[in-house]
């Protein structure tokens, strides 16, 4: 009897990497240690993540996880989770047990947002722009500086004060 394979072989891989199909009672190997949501992680609408402490932090959308790893703030084993309705998770993975690939990390399929909406995010308040004179813009120098110090700046201590 010939042993069934789960995928098609790679060409390209090596024979030994090729596994084929195990029976219940065989003891699970390091790839099937993957979690069962590594499959579809690219589908998580929002991630959580455990802090240094083990408190859980999140919701947050893949772009700014992706942001935070990119940037350092992640190793690739932080243990995170993704929500795929909303939902607390209560398993964490580390990063890299959830894709094959680091390119791969945080990357969502079309139908999710990776970032927050622009809505979410309030420009700020436009300044007046106020055309001042070189005469006014130098009076309210003068007048800050006077209100900051009046009399305790260097201009004010003697020469012998400054040894």
């Amino acid at each position: 009897m010939s042993a069934k394979r789960k995928h098609p072989p790679d060409n390209n891989s090596d024979p030994e990497e090729r596994s084929p199909k195990r029976s219940a009672e065989e003891p699970p190997t390091e790839e099937d240690a993957q979690p069962e949501t590594a499959s579809r992680v690219s589908r998580a609408q929002f991630w959580y993540y455990q802090d240094t402490v083990g408190n859980t932090q999140g919701p947050f959308y893949p772009g700014q996880m992706r942001d935070w790893l990119d940037g350092g703030y992640f190793l690739e084993t932080q243990m995170v989770s993704p929500s795929f309705h909303g939902e607390v998770p209560m398993e964490y993975s580390e990063i890299r047990a959830l894709w094959e690939r680091p390119e791969s990390y945080f990357m969502c399929d079309e139908t999710v947002a990776f970032r927050p909406p622009e809505e979410f995010f309030e420009p700020p308040p436009e300044q007046p722009e106020e055309e001042e004179d070189d005469e006014a813009l130098t009076r309210q120098l003068k007048q800050r500086l006077m209100q900051r110090g009046a009399g305790s700046g260097p201009a004010e201590k003697s020469q012998s004060d400054w040894r």
